[in-house]
Formats: structure tokens, sequence, C-alpha cells
């Protein structure tokens, strides 16, 4: 291309030459027109050398330079080739621009999620999302809607940036403040993106905005829902709704989120919701922001999710705990290598131990069959071979003191998945009842020693008795 440009230039020069070789001498109008040729020819080099250093320039660098970038195109219209490459410079530097912005959002939605997964502290959860969407994305007004069953309601998480200061705060409402697109988005399960704000009003609760003097023109709302599949609304006979309906033959459909006592239900799908507005922002809301909410949206329902669960088992796991420990007898509990695991409060009081003592040590140095020990525990290792319980053992446990306490125990098997991986021994203390024993056993013996007293007393006494009476006789005479 630059060689049929200098071509033509050359040719040109030359066309002029031979109209005015007719005129000047020829010894005067060939090195004018070569020499004219050849600025022409380093000129248009030059130029072209620039252009080229430019667009390297631009492909190395590839920043954006707004509306100096649009002049450039638009002032190099009459070069089609370089106007198509500045424009598609400058469609890369934008492109470039965008992807810097959602690298940097990612990195953030990374950094979030790994803050989510890694919480089970439902405040500090709610705290990363909040340093996500606004620090990360740059919304100011957001708000996180969880589901209190408990209470039957809905408790709101609210933040707002204004003027480089966050405010935030906690706003409790019922079902009924669930109105608009935020209800229809949570009954549907689906995200509402509202463009028109006077039109479709954001939600208010008890008469209060739940963004006070907000400059929005546009929100999203997106449910948060449950990922595990749970039991469908009304397929349970007592369920409100279906008591409802047949209580009221004139009613046709009762459907999900129709009465409060939905709230409280434990099979309801609903966690909470998201809510972002562009209040205090250049740009509304578009279907990209659309995407990044129910982004964080779902990783934000999974850990919520496993935060309850975790909320359930832990609550159930302090119901055990609280069981063991409050038993009146005492528990052990041992591994294959018959060394403690566990031990109740009970058990450590008979014993003297302190449970980090009991954890590890061998069960036959605590409960012994013989207050000598030398037996070792048979039952135990017969319990954990044959796999089968042993009821109503008289044992001793072995104090840190050194004294042997009386017990009675129970041995039964550990099961596990892969059969018995341990044992629990449950005994009480029987020292009163020995002592009641050996009580017992003394009176027994003491009215047997009484019985038979009596009884020789008997036998002697009525010998004594005829004496006395023939000697009575004989002094009459």
């Amino acid at each position: 291309m630059r060689r049929f440009g200098d071509i033509t230039i050359i040719a040109a020069f030359f066309c002029v030459l031979l109209a005015v070789s007719s005129y000047i001498p020829l010894w005067i109008t060939l090195p004018i027109g070569a020499g004219g040729a050849a600025t022409a020819i380093f000129l248009r080099r030059r130029q072209l050398d620039r252009r080229i250093e430019e667009i390297q320039h631009r492909l190395g660098h590839l920043r954006s330079e707004g509306l100096f970038i649009e002049g450039k195109v638009r002032g190099a219209q009459n070069d089609i080739f370089y106007g198509m490459i500045l424009t598609l410079l400058t469609d890369l530097e934008r492109s470039l621009y965008k992807l810097v912005e959602k690298n940097i959002q990612l990195l953030s939605l990374k950094e979030i999620g790994r803050n989510i997964i890694s919480s089970l502290d439902e405040k500090r959860l709610i705290d990363s999302v909040f340093d996500y969407l606004i620090r990360g994305v740059g919304y100011k007004e957001t708000a996180v809607i969880l589901v209190r069953k408990k209470r039957g309601q809905f408790q709101a998480f609210v933040s707002i940036e204004k003027a480089n200061r966050v405010v935030r705060s906690v706003v409790n409402f019922g079902l009924e403040n669930l109105t608009g697109a935020c209800r229809r988005s949570l009954l549907s399960g689906k995200p509402y993106l509202i463009k028109d704000v006077k039109m479709h009003p954001l939600m208010e609760v008890e008469g209060e905005a739940l963004f006070p003097e907000s400059t929005m023109s546009s929100y999203l709302c997106v449910p948060l829902v449950k990922s595990v599949e749970q039991v469908k609304c009304l397929d349970s006979d007592e369920c409100a709704l279906q008591k409802m309906t047949k209580r009221d033959t004139n009613v046709d459909h009762i459907g999900y989120l129709s009465t409060p006592e939905c709230l409280a239900c434990p099979h309801i799908p609903l966690i909470g919701a998201l809510i972002i507005t562009d209040g205090y922002r250049a740009t509304p809301l578009t279907n990209i922001d659309q995407v990044t909410l129910e982004t964080v949206g779902s990783l934000v329902s999974s850990n919520i999710e496993n935060w309850m669960l975790y909320q359930d088992l832990r609550q159930e796991e302090m119901f055990r705990e609280n069981v063991i420990e409050g038993m009146i007898n005492g528990i052990f509990a041992f591994d294959l290598d018959e060394r403690v695991t566990l031990a109740n409060r009970s058990a450590r009081d008979m014993s003297g131990y302190e449970e980090e003592e009991l954890r590890g040590m061998k069960i036959s140095e605590i409960v012994v069959e013989s207050q000598t020990g030398s037996e070792g525990d048979r039952s135990i290792t017969r319990v954990l071979g044959e796999g089968r319980p042993v009821r109503y053992r008289e044992a001793f446990l072995r104090c840190k003191d050194g004294i042997h306490t009386p017990i009675r125990m129970n041995i039964s098997p550990l099961a596990g998945e892969e059969g018995t991986e341990g044992g629990v021994i449950e005994f009480v203390d029987i020292s009163v009842l020995k002592r009641m024993e050996e009580e017992i056993r003394h009176l027994d013996r003491l009215a047997v020693l009484g019985r038979f007293t009596s009884s020789v007393a008997h036998e002697i006494r009525n010998p004594l008795t005829g004496i006395a009476a023939g000697i009575q006789y004989l002094n009459r005479d």
C-alpha cells in the first residue's frame, strides 16, 4: 500500500514535469521534480510512521481517553482505515475499563464469598454483605430482610451511605407491611426490578419509608429461598391454610404467605430478601445489577440456610449435653481401646477426677470388678467383643483419693457405621444401699442371736421351774 502511494506521487510529479518541460529547461525541471517527489514521499511516510506509532502506543496501553478519543476518530474521516483502527481501539479501551471494573467486583465477590462461607455468625454475615454491596459494587442503599419464625415476622437490616457516612438500622414488620413488588417477588420466588418508583413504590413500615429521604428512581428485590427441597405448603394437615380452607368453604384458593401463621411454619421455603436502590447514585439499576445481586443472594441464602441448620444442630447438641450432664447417674463413654471419651458431671463428682484427667484414661483403671482390681474389667471386654449389653452388674469405682465406691452398672455397646465403636457405662452409687444391706445383715444376726438366746433361756427356764417347784414342796413337808 505504501509503495503504491509512493509510485503515484512520483508519477504525478513526472506528469507535471512533462507539462512544464516545454517552457523550462530539462536540466532545471528534473532536479526540482525529483526533490519535490522525494519530499512528498518523506512527509507521507513520516505521517504514516506517526500513525503507526500512535496505534502501537494505544495498543500497548489501552487507556481510556473519553471524548478526546472520539475527537480523534471524528478527525480521521478522510482516512477510513485509520478511523476504523481508532474506533476499534476505543471499543477495546472501553471494554478493558469494564473488564477491570468487573474484575474488581469479582474479587470483592470472591472475598465476600469466602467470608460468607466461613461465617457461622449472622451479624458477621450481614456485615460482609453490606461491605460488598456498598464498597465493592457501590450501592448506597441496601437492605437484608430475614424471616424470624419464632416471632412470626420479618426483620430488616437497613444500611444507608450518605455523605461518606454509613447509617444502619433494624426494622421489624409483619406480613401486612409486605406490599407491592416486594410481596410479589417473595411470593413468586423471582427477582423484581422496578424502574418506576412512582408507579410501584417501595413498601413502608407503619407509614415510614424503608429508606428515608431516598433519591431512588429504581429498586431491585431478590428473594432468598432454601436450596434443599422442603415440604410444600398445604401438604400438611396441621397447616393453618388447610384449616382455614376447611372452615370457610367459600374460599376457592389460599396461596403461599396468605396468613401471618405462614411465617412461623417450619416448612416455609422463604429465608428473606435482598433489596437495593439507585438512591444517591448517578445511574439507575439495570439487568447487570440484577445478575450481581442474584449472585450475592445465592451465596447469602445458602449460607443462612447452613447457619440455620447449624443453629438447630447446636441447640439439639446442647439439649443432649444438658440431658447427659443433668443425669443423676454417672456415665462413662469409651472407645475400642477402652479409653474414656466422655464423662458427665455425676461421674466426675463421684470419681473426683476432672474432665481433662478422665479423658484418655483406661476405663479399667476407674471401673474394677473387685476392690483389689486384680481381675480387671472382664465385663467391658466381653461387651466390646460380643456387642451385647451387660445389665445390673456390681463393681467398684476407683476414685482419685483411692477409695473404692461400690456401684451398680449397665454396660451397652456404642454402635457406629462400621459396627461397635466403643461402649457406654451407666452406673449409680450404691454405697448407701450397701450400708443399709450391712445394717440389715447385722440386724438379722442380732435377731438370730436373740431368738437363739430366747430359745436357750426357755430350755433352761423349764427345768429350773420344776426344780423350784420341788424345792417348795419339800419345804412344806
